[in-house]
């Protein structure tokens, strides 16, 4: 699967953050989109939009394997889900993305910092990322929540 640029997707960002502004595309028809790979690099979106509602969503899962059922949500979007450039975003196998049946992983990635409000670690595991921040914004939205990722 081909991820589109990071120059054409901020492009296509953009616009498509403009068009839901007012809110003409917040409705059930209208695909859900996707994080990009240049937003989870981006240590303000990682932080806000993928790790703090992880660790929000953790306080409701009993343990790090019940994260390996809970993104199984993903899954009812089938259909809905879109990368930036309007191709459909094909749901991965969990389990071929999140190899160890333990998910030790997760332990790992919802660690806190020294602070307390940063993660000890950023991960690159861009496709892990991708489902974990769309479960949280699913669970945190509703269903009917299509609007843009905040930046």
């Amino acid at each position: 699967m081909e991820q589109p640029d990071v120059k054409a997707s901020h492009f296509q960002w953009v616009i498509m953050s403009l068009l839901w502004e007012d809110g003409p595309m917040n409705d059930a028809f209208h695909p859900i989109i996707v994080a990009a790979d240049f937003q989870l690099v981006q240590k303000p979106f990682y932080i806000e939009r993928v790790w703090k509602p992880a660790r929000a969503a953790n306080k409701n899962l009993p343990s790090s394997v019940a994260w390996l059922n809970a993104l199984e949500l993903v899954y009812s979007y089938h259909g809905k889900l879109r990368h930036l450039d309007g191709s459909e975003y094909d749901v991965p196998e969990i389990d071929a993305i999140f190899v160890d049946g333990e998910n030790r992983w997760m332990r790992n990635f919802l660690e806190a910092d020294a602070t307390g409000a940063a993660p000890r670690r950023f991960s690159r595991q861009f496709e892990r990322l991708r489902l974990i921040e769309l479960y949280c914004r699913l669970i945190e939205r509703g269903e009917w929540w299509n609007g843009p990722i905040p930046a």
